[in-house]
């Protein structure tokens, strides 16, 4: 007897992307997930996932910016804990998907006694759950992810994450972005 899989395409959004969520949605013919995102009196973010995403393979966007009254940072770890909330609750891949990816300026050590922040950001992702192919933009195309690099191999390798170009012609055309395209070709 052989064994069909029956995992299912999930996207969800954080607070200060949803416009793309909703159009990337649309163009794959799916419902946005729907996700509860709240605060504590102290300033601390609560996610949770309002229907089950066990075994699915879940998409969760976010860009990193000053949105809504958040900040750059508010916006890493609302997504960095639904991440985690989506590991825990037994989601079969998890990739986030950046549109701006937060810290990705500081990608390598210019002088001494500097982080490189951008690898921090992706290891933390890393460590809360994502599971996605390093060094990719990922456009959604039919219920699969196809990849293009983006990054140099140097500064991005073995990470677990993935950008999505702002462009959202290119991702529901299925064509890459002239920026993607620029820097596949580049890596």
């Amino acid at each position: 007897m052989e064994a069909i899989s029956h995992r299912r395409l999930h996207v969800v959004s954080g607070s200060t992307n949803l416009p793309l969520a909703e159009a990337i949605a649309a163009c794959l013919g799916i419902k946005l997930g729907e996700t509860n995102i709240g605060r504590f009196a102290n300033g601390e973010i609560h996610c949770q996932f309002g229907e089950s995403v066990r075994g699915v393979d879940i998409f969760i966007l976010q860009s990193h910016g000053a949105f809504n009254g958040n900040s750059l940072n508010d916006s890493l770890m609302e997504q960095i804990l639904m991440v985690d909330a989506a590991r825990r609750a037994s989601a079969q891949r998890i990739t986030a998907v950046c549109p701006f990816f937060g810290y990705a300026r500081q990608d390598r050590k210019a002088a001494g006694r500097e982080p490189i922040s951008a690898k921090l950001m992706a290891n933390l992702f890393n460590a809360a759950g994502a599971k996605a192919a390093p060094t990719a933009v990922v456009s959604v195309l039919a219920g699969r992810a196809a990849a293009m690099p983006v990054a140099s191999a140097r500064n991005w390798q073995n990470q677990s994450f993935a950008a999505m170009p702002p462009s959202m012609r290119s991702v529901c055309a299925g064509k890459p972005s002239a920026a993607a395209a620029a820097s596949r070709s580049a890596v």
